[in-house]
């Protein structure tokens, strides 16, 4: 699976806009505009809509036989290329599936149902991760509930996380967050 972030002075840029390709993996469920977004039985709360437009190209890519022989053209390769409309978040969804959203629906043609940290940006790749991503969707306004889970003996290979390269590495990267924080925070602040 491929990611692509944008990034503006180390914030990540929503993706409103632009080319872009069926979420072919990542959605709960997706639906035509005709068939309606208002009513979405099994969505809950803190998941988004993103919306898309249909541009009418194909995206072309490189395959194995007849794909990449130049036997099938992109259309007949069948992955269409969407425009990102917008995204909105669902606040509550009623007994008969009913969605109240955080903001209005873009005009697009299809809406993918996604969850809440699909395309919550990360810089993190070591231990901070799962610090990072809490501290993101609080800052979303996500609701953050803690349940237990069970911890078992590992089965093979040793434990790392109290090594000090690795305790070493979540503090370096909680620098860098921090240090991304204040400086979008200083850029809002002067653009007042």
């Amino acid at each position: 699976v491929l990611v692509v972030e944008v990034r503006c002075d180390g914030a990540g840029v929503p993706p409103i806009g632009g080319a872009a390709v069926p979420d072919l993996g990542g959605a709960r469920d997706h639906r035509a505009a005709a068939d309606g977004w208002s009513v979405w039985p099994g969505a809950v709360a803190g998941q988004r809509l993103r919306v898309v437009s249909f541009t009418g190209e194909h995206l072309d890519y490189e395959g194995f036989g007849p794909f990449g022989d130049g036997t099938f053209s992109a259309s007949q390769k069948g992955i269409p290329v969407e425009e990102v409309a917008g995204e909105v978040g669902v606040v509550s969804v009623d007994a008969e599936g009913r969605l109240s959203l955080d903001a209005p629906l873009p005009v697009g043609d299809r809406a993918y149902l996604v969850d809440a940290l699909d395309g919550l940006p990360s810089d993190s790749d070591g231990a901070f991760v799962n610090a990072e991503i809490l501290l993101r969707a609080k800052k979303r306004g996500y609701t953050i509930k803690q349940v237990p889970v069970s911890h078992y003996a590992r089965p093979a290979g040793v434990q790392t996380g109290a090594q000090p390269r690795v305790v070493f590495r979540a503090f370096r990267e909680l620098a860098r967050f921090y240090r991304h924080a204040e400086g979008s925070r200083e850029r809002n602040l002067n653009a007042k």
